[in-house]
C-alpha cells in the first residue's frame, strides 16, 4: 500500500480504511496492510474499487483539514472530491494561483524549458559524435536558449523561443533518420506516420507517470505555470513533463529506430498491437533504468518523483526549482 508523509494512497481493491487508536488503518481480509499517525497524512487519494471507508476516518479527515480524492484506475480526473477549505490541496491551489502573474511564475515557466531545451541539446552533441552533421545547429539551439533565458519576459514569448529551439531540433531528427524511415516534421494530433505514432505513443506513457507523481505530491492539476490553462485538462502535467521528455522517450524510439525495430502502421493508420507492446516495453525499461541525480544513482521514475516533490516546496516557497537534466 504506497504511502508518503504527505499522501495516503489506496489502490488495492477490497480494502477497509478507518481509524484505531487513533492511527489511520487500512486493512483487507482483516489483514493489517498499513497503519501510520494521523499527523503524517495530509491527503488521501483512492484509486481502486470496492474500497470501504468508515464515517469516523471521513469526519477526522474533515476536522483535520485532509482531503479525500476518488479517482477511477487511470488516474486522470478525480471522480469526487471531499475537501474543506483548510485541506492539503485547497491550500496548494491557493498558494499555485498566487504565483500566478508574479516574477516566480516566469521563473518556473524558464525552469521547465530551460531543462527541456538542455536535454534537446546534449542529446545532439551526443548523437553528434556519431554523425557529424550537428554542430551548426547545436551551436544555433544554444544561443537561442541563452536568448529565451535572458531576454524573455513573457510566457508567450518563452514558447517562440522555444518553438525555434525545437524546430532545429527536429529537423536534426528528421536527418539522424534519412535513410532508416520517413520523417518530415514534428507532429502531435493527427499523426499518420510511424515515427510521429511511435513518439505520441512513447509520450502517452510517460504522461500517465508524470501525472501520478504530480498528483501525489500534492500539486493541483489544473494550475500551470508555463501552458496556458484550459477546462478540464490537467495542464500542470504539461509543464512538468517538458523536461523528460528527451531523455526518456526520444532517446529510446530513436533508438529502436536505429536498431530496426519492426514498428509498423496497421490499415487504419493505427500502432499494431506488436508495436504498441515493443514501445511500452522499452519506455517502461527506459523509467526502470538509473542515472546520475544529485550525485547518486537514482531510477528515473523516482527522479520524476522527486521533481513533482521539489516543485511542490517551490510552490510553498521552501525550495528553488531546478528542471532535471539527463546525461548523455
Amino acid at each position: 500500500m504506497p504511502h508518503t508523509p504527505s499522501t495516503l494512497f489506496i489502490n488495492e481493491p477490497g480494502t477497509v480504511v478507518g481509524i484505531s487508536k487513533g492511527r489511520f488503518v487500512v486493512k483487507k481480509q482483516r489483514k493489517t496492510l498499513l497503519s501510520i499517525p494521523q499527523s503524517h497524512c495530509e491527503r488521501v487519494i483512492v484509486a481502486a474499487r470496492s474500497v470501504s471507508i468508515s464515517s469516523d476516518f471521513i469526519a477526522v479527515c474533515a476536522r483535520l483539514g485532509i482531503g479525500i480524492d476518488f479517482f477511477d484506475r487511470s488516474l486522470k480526473e478525480p471522480l469526487s472530491q471531499l475537501s474543506g477549505q483548510k485541506s492539503a490541496l485547497a491550500q496548494m491551489s491557493r498558494l499555485q494561483l498566487a504565483l500566478l502573474g508574479t516574477p516566480a511564475q516566469l521563473q518556473l515557466a524558464k525552469a521547465f524549458l530551460r531543462a527541456k531545451t538542455k536535454n534537446q541539446i546534449n542529446y545532439l552533441r551526443y548523437m553528434n559524435k556519431y554523425h557529424k552533421h550537428f554542430a551548426d545547429t547545436i551551436t544555433q539551439m544554444h544561443r537561442i536558449q541563452k536568448e529565451m533565458l535572458t531576454i524573455a519576459r513573457t510566457n508567450n514569448e518563452l514558447m517562440g523561443y522555444e518553438g525555434h529551439i525545437s524546430n532545429l531540433y527536429w529537423q536534426a531528427i528528421a536527418q539522424m533518420l534519412e535513410g532508416k524511415v520517413a520523417f518530415e516534421h514534428r507532429r502531435t494530433k493527427g499523426a499518420a506516420d510511424i515515427v510521429n505514432s511511435t513518439l505520441n505513443y512513447g509520450y502517452g506513457i510517460l504522461y500517465g507517470r508524470v501525472h501520478y507523481h504530480a498528483l501525489r505530491a500534492g500539486l493541483s492539476l489544473h494550475i500551470s505555470f508555463l501552458h496556458a490553462p484550459q477546462e478540464n485538462r490537467p495542464t500542470l502535467v504539461y509543464d512538468l513533463i517538458e523536461e523528460f521528455r528527451t531523455f526518456v522517450v526520444d532517446r529510446t524510439i530513436l533508438r529502436m529506430f536505429n536498431q530496426k525495430e519492426p514498428l509498423v502502421l496497421d490499415d487504419k493508420g493505427m500502432l499494431d498491437d506488436f508495436s504498441r507492446k515493443r514501445i511500452a516495453a522499452k519506455v517502461i525499461e527506459k523509467l526502470a533504468s538509473k542515472t546520475r541525480y544529485k550525485n547518486a544513482s537514482v531510477e528515473i521514475d523516482h527522479i520524476i518523483s522527486q521533481q513533482a516533490y521539489l516543485l511542490a516546496r517551490a510552490v510553498k516557497g521552501v525550495a528553488t526549482y531546478r528542471g532535471f537534466v539527463g546525461r548523455y
